[in-house]
């Protein structure tokens, strides 16, 4: 049998793939936000994942980096360290991910049985799909609690809105959090508008339409717990739906 991995992650979603897959006793290296599931505040901390040098990295002689794309990951496979880039851009994303993880790592059974639940999980999302185009909910997701910035090209969150038959107006906007006047939040016209966290600052007054918080690392890290977001999301959605065909069958 082969010995364990030495792994660095240099990502929070990195780090709870990684465990998710059962090989997250393989990690000898992760980043300060690293904190989820609670065994890995316990891990060897290589910085804040801005900043992480490569000398830190190598000082704990891993076998594999995983994390973001960057110029650090290219910097190790040139010196012949493995990496993997791990950015999912859907939930489905997410599940092939982990898989691919234990198959690497040796943790197949491990991570077979995760995949299994996950899968699940998704299918259950179908019950909130909407048939009626016209039932499309305009969902508006921040990227800060002061208001300010939305998020915007998101593949993930995305593709999880449009599977809940919703829809992020700022979608086509090139930056992926770009910032936004409160004119053009209410110009947008969200039927709901979600945040990670309490909001600093009031939304505009024009706005009376309801804010929902989702915990802010089930929403914006693309990791397993992401799904707990995309439930939540999916149920505001249908919320909104439900509104809307009692004020019809009122009228």
């Amino acid at each position: 049998m082969a010995a364990p991995s030495r792994i660095i992650t240099l990502t929070p979603h990195a780090t709870e793939l990684v465990f998710a897959a059962g090989a997250g006793a393989q990690i000898v290296g992760t980043v300060q936000s690293s904190d989820y599931p609670e065994r890995a505040l316990t891990i060897t901390r290589v910085g804040d994942g801005l900043s992480t040098s490569l000398e830190q990295v190598i000082a704990l002689e891993p076998d594999w980096v995983i994390g973001w794309p960057s110029a650090l990951l290219s910097q190790l496979g040139t010196l012949g360290i493995r990496t993997m880039t791990s950015s999912p851009e859907s939930l489905e994303d997410i599940g092939r991910s982990v898989i691919t993880l234990g198959k690497m790592f040796g943790t197949d059974t491990q991570a077979q049985a995760w995949y299994t639940r996950f899968s699940q999980d998704i299918e259950r999302l179908d019950d909130f799909v909407a048939t009626d185009q016209s039932q499309i909910v305009n969902i508006v997701v921040l990227a800060s609690n002061d208001g300010q910035f939305v998020i915007g090209r998101h593949a993930l969150i995305n593709d999880t809105l449009k599977r809940c038959g919703a829809t992020n107006p700022f979608a086509q906007t090139q930056a992926p959090a770009p910032l936004v006047s409160p004119e053009s939040l209410i110009a947008a016209k969200p039927d709901v508008i979600i945040s990670g966290r309490p909001l600093e600052n009031p939304l505009p007054t024009m706005l009376t339409v309801p804010l929902a918080v989702i915990d802010a690392d089930s929403l914006y890290r693309p990791g397993p717990r992401f799904i707990n977001a995309a439930r939540q999301i999916c149920m505001l959605a249908d919320q909104v739906r439900h509104k809307r065909s009692q004020q019809r069958t009122i009228q």
